[in-house]
């Protein structure tokens, strides 16, 4: 019994607190959108870690990131699915359902657990972060502030806790980088063998979590070169932590030595896109993280810089160690035109450690006056206070905001109530979901990739346009003067049917003048319903003695421009045939963008009773005598497409 009062009496309650609180606010905001799926990144990990189960192939076949993060969640969805299997609800793990996606950041969970599941992952490991800040700030001074201010800074830091509520590999990359950071420093101190190792291991699993935490590299070679000097070269233990490095890279990423091509493909399709740019952003991003910096940590940042300088002047070696990555890292990912606040995020922590250093620093000047205990204690108080309050209070004020009802959940509403079952509809990226069972949708990059006369052409009735788009357009009117007259353009001539502006976030539905045919059925043709649809038909007038003239509607859903024929077969109530034709898609005028219209005629004999019929529509693609199979907008298979019915009067 003693022995275990005296281990609780020994614990680091302080520490204990500080990780309980960090913990909680990760966990609070998890469930945000949810079964809707509003980041643009979630999907992609969630659907490899998937389809590893479901097929068994540990091929990512994606490598915008490294694999590890991957790896994880699909252990994470393996608990999930031997927990499902024992309680009878999954068989296999084709039970395990993918997300439904329209268009980035438009989708929505089949199955939430799975998202739920995931973000606690990153959840539970930003929280681990915590340990690995302390830990460095015990290494930094002898006492504990240093140690237990760090953490609780980022405990409660925004930045950091918005990304550990994402299914995404930063929170990863930095619990590694910190890992590494933390051996790297020690060996300052004591370099032996295994604090190589263990920070090769580390810098490895940092790099196979996000590339560019190679750059974690910096201070185990900062650290290497003070300890050793100009004698660096010639010390085995540094090439043993590259070895290490690099067998943990490829152990955690096999595929980039398995599938060398594709991998390849993806790293250098990533570093292009990062240096490629796009829509608001400058030719760098330094002031871009710069006032990001400055709106998520305030003050703490001039604290921080203090201490660098003051580290820098003193020849820290430690904090010397620090700098050379956050410097470094920072300069290399602010000459990229893309910039998230994720890409800076590894910085984070380390700005926070050395402005608990910087805390601390004038503890020790105040120890020099005669100044009272307790009046040293509460100031200090006060200002870890000054610093912490407004990152915790930034993180509590997003996890209610993400929680509570936005533009797009509204705008969700009032489609699913107020539009027509199979109304078609276009939107783009940050839009709300569309029930693709109930209409017709497509999604567009932006819904501006296109000119109103094509969407009333492809008899699109509605049109959804989102501040997640066209925000950064009219934050900034004077650059983006093209980019607003396109826009213009649309809200000029359509009528807008509904606009929503809830928790900061705007959607504007707009409603077109497009004409469709009276009965519609929107089949689409192709594999992946990629080559033509069958918009619908008009109502037919039939008698006995005629042939039955059909007037139908088509789209071509992709641009291929080549031969298409249409069969059609009229059957009766028993589905026997009575008559049929087969001609050209487009009746020998060519190919046809956007919605066009044809007769087809369908000769009966002169026998028929009056009464209900339906009509069988195929396509085959000529050039492969292929009969394309048919399915819904939904992505539903269609077997038979049947249309009708049709009535055949008596004379």
């Amino acid at each position: 019994m003693n022995k275990w009062v005296s281990r609780i009496q020994k614990a680091n309650w302080v520490l204990i607190v500080i990780v309980i609180l960090g913990l909680m606010l990760r966990l609070w905001g998890i469930g945000f959108g949810l079964p809707y799926m509003y980041n643009p990144d979630e999907g992609v990990p969630l659907g490899v870690s998937l389809r590893f189960l479901q097929t068994g192939d540990l091929n990512p076949h994606v490598f915008a990131w490294p694999s590890l993060s991957y790896y994880l969640n699909a252990l994470v969805l393996l608990g999930y699915f031997a927990w499902g299997r024992l309680a009878g609800v999954f068989t296999t793990p084709a039970d395990l359902l993918s997300p439904d996606f329209i268009t980035i950041a438009v989708a929505k969970a089949q199955l939430p657990a799975e998202l739920w599941l995931g973000r606690a992952l990153t959840a539970v490991v930003g929280t681990l972060s915590i340990f690995w800040v302390y830990a460095i700030g015990r290494q930094l001074s002898n006492g504990k502030l240093v140690a237990r201010t760090a953490a609780l800074f980022l405990a409660v830091e925004l930045i950091d806790v918005q990304n550990s509520q994402l299914i995404r590999p930063d929170t990863l990359a930095v619990f590694f980088a910190l890992w590494t950071i933390f051996f790297a420093l020690k060996i300052v101190d004591q370099p032996t063998l295994r604090n190589y190792v263990l920070a090769g291991i580390g810098l490895g699993l940092a790099t196979s979590s996000k590339y560019n935490l190679i750059f974690a590299v910096l201070p185990l070679l900062v650290a290497h070169f003070i300890r050793f000097g100009r004698r660096l070269l010639f010390r085995r233990e540094i090439f043993i932590a590259a070895v290490a490095s690099v067998v943990t890279f490829f152990l955690t990423t096999p595929f980039a030595l398995f599938d060398v091509s594709t991998f390849w493909h993806w790293f250098t399709f990533d570093a292009s896109h990062y240096s490629g740019g796009q829509l608001a952003t400058e030719r760098t991003s330094y002031r871009w993280y710069l006032t990001l910096l400055w709106n998520t940590q305030g003050w703490i940042l001039f604290a921080a810089a203090a201490q660098a300088i003051r580290g820098v002047l003193v020849r820290s070696p430690k904090e010397i160690a620090l700098l050379s990555f956050i410097v470094l890292y920072t300069a290399f990912v602010g000459l990229f035109q893309l910039h998230y606040d994720s890409t800076i995020l590894p910085v984070i922590p380390l700005v926070l450690i050395l402005a608990a250093q910087f805390v601390d620093t004038l503890v020790q000047w105040s120890e020099r006056l005669t100044i009272r205990q307790s009046f040293r204690t509460a100031s200090v108080a006060i200002l870890i206070a000054f610093f912490a309050l407004p990152l915790a209070r930034a993180s509590a004020a997003r996890n209610e905001l993400i929680l509570q009802p936005d533009g797009r959940e509204n705008a969700r509403q009032w489609i699913d109530a107020q539009l027509a079952p199979g109304s078609r509809i276009a939107l783009e990226p940050y839009s709300p979901f569309v029930d693709k069972k109930k209409f017709n949708v497509d999604g567009y990059f932006a819904v501006q990739d296109h000119t109103p006369d094509w969407y009333v052409a492809n008899g699109f009735e509605y049109l959804i346009f989102s501040q997640g788009v066209y925000g950064q357009f009219f934050a900034e009117p004077e650059r983006y003067g093209a980019e607003l007259d396109q826009l213009n353009s649309f809200f000029s001539r359509f009528h807008e049917a509904a606009r929503f502006n809830q928790s900061n976030f705007e959607i504007r539905i707009l409603k077109t003048n497009a004409i469709l045919p009276s009965h519609r059925v929107a089949a689409r043709y192709g594999d992946s319903g990629d080559l033509v649809e069958l918009v619908g038909y008009d109502t037919v007038d039939w008698k006995s003695g005629e042939p039955l003239k059909l007037k139908m509607t088509w789209r071509p859903v992709g641009d291929k421009p080549e031969p298409f024929q249409v069969e059609l077969r009229l059957l009766d109530d028993t589905d026997r045939e009575v008559g049929r034709t087969s001609s050209d898609l487009f009746q020998n005028k060519g190919w046809q963008p956007g919605m066009f219209e044809g007769t087809w005629t369908i000769q009966v004999p002169a026998d028929t009773v009056p009464g209900n019929y339906r009509v069988q529509v195929d396509v085959v693609w000529t050039r492969y005598a292929y009969r394309a199979p048919a399915m819904t907008w939904g992505e539903e298979k269609i077997e038979p497409v049947l249309i009708g019915p049709f009535e055949l009067k008596a004379k």
